[in-house]
């Protein structure tokens, strides 16, 4: 079972988002001494796992994208720490760090990139439910379907347009997905 089996979709708060490119950073904390007069090098003592803290970069794509990216806001600005469902490490509690950005611009009309820190908390985890890999794949496929719509009929010749939507047609064929024109 390759990761892109285990691949699911991210959210913070319930809201969803597609990424781009995640850093996490993980390790121990350690107190480090000098001792005086030693040439071994330093003492330190163990003081456990550090929390965990992901560097998100994602997008929200869609006709809808501006509605998401305000619930999106909302859940950076809510107190307390969120449900953070990370694509490749699974669920954690987090705190969101100050500095959450959007961007957004009209070259890229219909998209607004995120990029986020979240910082691991102590509280429990709720009980998994959620959409699975097949729900999460089918979203990312009609999401790219709607984008890549709109661009062939906007900036596509007609010829390419036809060509592209009869290879995903026998593409969705094949993975027994509804196909994209009758």
């Amino acid at each position: 079972m390759s990761y892109l089996d285990r691949y699911v979709q991210g959210s913070i708060g319930g809201v969803a988002f597609r990424t781009e490119s995640m850093n996490s950073t993980f390790g121990r904390r350690v107190a480090i001494y000098e001792l005086p007069f030693s040439e071994k090098g330093v003492a330190h003592v163990d003081l456990g796992r550090a929390s965990r803290e992901f560097r998100i970069k994602g997008f929200l794509i869609g006709t809808d994208y501006d509605r998401e990216r305000d619930k999106l806001i909302k859940v950076f600005e809510k107190p307390g720490a969120q449900l953070l469902v990370h694509p490749t490490l699974g669920r954690s509690m987090v705190l969101i760090k100050p500095g959450a950005q959007t961007n957004e611009s009209t070259a890229d009309g219909g998209m607004c990139e995120i990029e986020f820190t979240a910082i691991e908390a102590r509280d429990p985890l709720p009980p998994a439910t959620g959409l699975s890999l097949l729900d999460s794949a089918q979203n990312l496929r009609d999401a790219a379907s709607d984008n890549l719509f709109v661009k062939l009929l906007t900036e596509g010749p007609d010829f390419l347009t036809e060509d592209v939507f009869s290879t995903l047609d026998s593409v969705a064929g094949r993975t027994g997905q509804p196909r994209l024109k009758d």
